[in-house]
């Protein structure tokens, strides 16, 4: 069995008898153990209404901060739009959503204008607590990303 008459060397085999009745039986566990945890788990979701309308940027209550090319920020209330420095910004836009149920506010910024002014201001609104819906940006033409390149 284990050694053969005659040589020097012992001869080892593994028993894998044992190894496979530890794989059958916790193939028999699982097999019983996983009808009771899908039927013990049942999830009730809400029941709730599919839309296909997109929120309009130009609604009359629509919060929208515009960004131009050379960095003055303007911060238009539906159709009523007026410019505000960077310091003027946070406490206007803290008022105008301190009296809204809904807090998301639209971005609409030049490609043209630094990286960091763009997070900034990303970040002055979600620290007011509101969400930025929509980042619109105006098209580059070839003219001007070979300006800005250059």
């Amino acid at each position: 069995m284990g050694m053969e008459v005659g040589t020097k060397n012992p001869k080892s085999e593994i028993n894998v008898t044992p190894l496979v009745d530890v794989v059958l039986v916790l193939l028999i566990i699982f097999m019983v153990i996983t009808p009771i945890i899908l039927q013990a788990t049942k999830v009730h979701l809400p029941k709730m209404e599919v839309t296909d309308e997109e929120p309009d940027p130009l609604a009359p209550k629509t919060l929208v901060i515009k960004v131009d090319a050379d960095g003055s920020i303007a911060l238009r209330v539906g159709d009523a739009e007026q410019q505000v420095g960077w310091e003027q910004l946070y406490a206007k836009l803290k008022a105008q959503l301190d009296a809204r149920s809904d807090k998301i506010v639209f971005v609409d910024a030049s490609t043209m204008i630094a990286y960091g002014q763009f997070i900034s201001i990303t970040d002055l609104v979600k620290g007011i607590g509101a969400h930025v819906a929509v980042v619109d940006t105006d098209e580059v033409t070839e003219d001007e990303g070979k300006q800005k390149e250059g």
